[in-house]
């Protein structure tokens, strides 16, 4: 049964994007299947097996790490899966190929708490050392970071929130210190309405532009692991846990809808076990 208006390639491809709920991932699924339709240079309809094998050899010649081919590869097993269920494509040629990469584990996602302090003393200017500061004393995501307005802070009961809107439009208030607030005020300017703002004052930093910059101060520093906007994220969720932070806490504060996506983090405690706590 065909379940679908569309009758090209295009139209099916626009029918797929809006069925996800955030603008970011319609981008990155979009610009993940340009490539993708780009490699193989056929229609939908006539991808063979070894046009997916292909690709994603062609990503390993490449160098592309083993969670960004998987990453690559999963858009596209969506979108056949989509076009087989609605009707558009006889079959579905996706369930035919499998991706084994490396399993990347969480010790390798994490930045030392040593390095971060480090960074920010490294850090050319203010608001780059208050990026990484932020970054890492929210768990914020890059898309959110950069999107962060001085209207979205508000104060209650004398703390000081922060609304933040997530993947899917999701919105959740986090606390802010009052020592990042104070220092995050510095950077306030006259008729600017983003905290992290681009050269045109009223557009925001790009997520790219914190990627370049991550990258630069990594060669800077000499470190060795690749330094991105989210390992933040998963170092400040690590050092929270071991700090003694509640998981449903986290949780909240990381806007994760389910709670099983926030335990990966109970499972990394580096040199640490239940033999400390036993004395006979």
């Amino acid at each position: 049964m065909i379940l679908t208006k569309s009758t090209t390639d295009i139209e099916i491809i626009s029918t797929w994007l809006q069925d996800k709920q955030s603008k970011l991932t319609q981008k990155q699924y979009s610009t993940n299947i340009r490539q993708f339709i780009n490699f193989v240079g056929v229609s939908l309809a006539d991808v063979k097996l070894e046009d997916l094998q292909g690709y994603i050899k062609m990503m390993e010649m490449k160098g592309y790490r083993p969670s960004t081919i998987k990453t690559k590869l999963t858009s596209v097993k969506s979108l056949f899966s989509f076009c087989y269920q609605v009707g558009y494509l006889s079959s579905n040629i996706g369930t035919l190929v499998k991706f084994k990469g490396g399993k990347t584990k969480l010790s390798d996602k994490l930045i030392e708490q040593e390095n971060i302090k480090l960074m920010v003393n490294n850090a050319k200017t203010l608001r780059d050392k208050l990026i990484i500061k932020t970054l890492f004393s929210l768990g914020l995501r890059v898309s959110e970071l950069v999107n962060i307005q001085w209207q979205d802070f508000f104060f209650e009961d004398g703390v000081i929130n922060l609304s933040i809107t997530g993947k899917g439009s999701k919105e959740r208030t986090l606390l802010v210190s009052q020592n990042l607030y104070s220092e995050l005020l510095k950077l306030k300017e006259d008729g600017v309405i983003y905290v992290f703002h681009a050269y045109s004052r009223n557009t925001p930093l790009t997520r790219q532009s914190v990627n370049i910059f991550l990258t630069k101060l990594q060669k800077k520093m000499g470190l060795e692991k690749r330094i991105t906007p989210h390992k933040f994220r998963h170092s400040h969720a690590t050092t929270a846990i071991k700090s003694g932070c509640d998981l449903s806490l986290l949780q909240q504060s990381l806007g994760h809808s389910s709670i099983r996506t926030t335990e990966v983090y109970l499972n990394y405690r580096k040199n640490e076990g239940s033999t400390q706590f036993i004395d006979i």
